[in-house]
């Protein structure tokens, strides 16, 4: 099997590096067929073409990339001339993450209408689209009208080459519970629940606790305003991909994703996944999507959303708790070993472009 994979992305987005990660992990082959996706879609059309014709005519599946949406009908074009499936990975929604998630654009609003149609008509288009958790798929189908049976749920992955966790531990070698160590990455996105975290943080401040925050994005300077006069808060800034596991092995507990949004509740986020394969305890949100993926409370830690005071009790059961920090980590990594390594996402694409061309 060969497969196309186009459109205009970054290579090292974790999503399609991961993909192609577990496509070459069940050996089909995949080739490159992209440009930047900072350039205009004018500009990308001729381009696209001019690699398609030389490197993927011969393929049997033109996957889309994730936030390619406007280049679904060039990609459906190129697909039907060249007898090819296409398939869109529809990571995320552009009207969602715009005008549900961050209420940049009134519904009613021309750019609403206009992000709400490129969804629409690229999920159309595909002969198939790649959805990341079982409540993306409800929310599509409800929507954007997608047939469920249009959709398969290929959830997001772990690199196992980057974030390798230790050995299996035990309860005698975990930190002290006056030495605890928390650590943040991420974007400081909304559906993160930056005010909930800062909020937590503000009540753990007397607590043998040190937070240290890894990474940049929109809500960090608020919440380093916010937590600056705190002796125990670090603020790292962002790194490289590669070196955020380095941050992760030194942390005793993770912190997930506590926003009250939709995105929050049906999404999955790389930064729990990330933790739980380090062998670290990940406190996140409750939501329908953990327990479709996990045995909660024996992988992951969860609390109330956008509730800081439940934030908290759940941070200090831990932070007094060696044996459960212990058990809920190894738990976690055995979870990610089992089912979220690219060999088993692999299978599932395989499967999935196997039943369809």
């Amino acid at each position: 099997m060969k497969i196309c994979y186009f459109g205009g992305y970054d290579l090292h987005y974790t999503r399609n590096y991961f993909l192609r990660q577990a496509l070459a992990a069940v050996d089909v082959e995949v080739v490159i067929c992209r440009v930047d996706a900072a350039i205009p879609t004018w500009r990308k059309i001729p381009r696209l073409v001019q690699q398609f014709v030389k490197e993927c005519r011969d393929a049997d599946v033109l996957l889309l990339a994730e936030f390619s949406q406007s280049l679904a009908p060039l990609a459906w074009v190129l697909a039907k001339l060249f007898r090819q499936k296409l398939v869109f990975d529809f990571v995320n929604s552009l009207y969602e993450g715009s005008v549900i998630e961050r209420q940049r654009y009134a519904a009613t609003s021309k750019q609403a209408q206009r992000l709400f149609r490129l969804d629409q008509r690229a999920a159309n288009l595909a002969d198939h689209v790649l959805v990341i958790t079982p409540a993306y798929k409800a929310f599509f189908h409800n929507c954007f009208a997608i047939p469920v049976n249009k959709m398969t749920v290929v959830p997001l992955g772990v690199d196992n080459t980057l974030f390798r966790a230790a050995p299996s531990l035990d309860a005698s070698t975990a930190t002290p519970a006056s030495n605890i160590k928390i650590i943040y990455v991420g974007s400081f996105i909304p559906n993160h629940g930056m005010d909930t975290i800062a909020a937590a943080v503000e009540q753990l401040q007397t607590d043998p606790v040190v937070f240290t925050f890894v990474g940049d994005g929109e809500g960090r300077a608020d919440l380093e305003r916010r937590l600056d006069c705190l002796a125990n808060v670090n603020f790292v800034g962002k790194v490289s991909f590669q070196t955020v596991p380095h941050y992760l092995q030194q942390a005793d507990i993770v912190l997930g994703v506590f926003g009250a949004t939709r995105q929050a509740e049906i999404s999955m986020a790389n930064k729990i996944l990330q933790g739980m394969a380090m062998g670290k305890p990940v406190v996140t949100g409750r939501t329908a999507t953990n327990a479709a993926f996990f045995n909660v409370s024996e992988e992951l830690v969860e609390c109330e959303l956008a509730n800081p005071e439940a934030l908290v009790s759940a941070l200090r059961t831990l932070i007094v708790d060696a044996q459960a920090r212990t058990l809920i980590g190894n738990a976690a990594k055995a979870r990610i070993n089992r089912d979220f390594l690219p060999l088993s996402i692999g299978r599932v694409l395989n499967t999935c472009f196997s039943n369809i061309i």
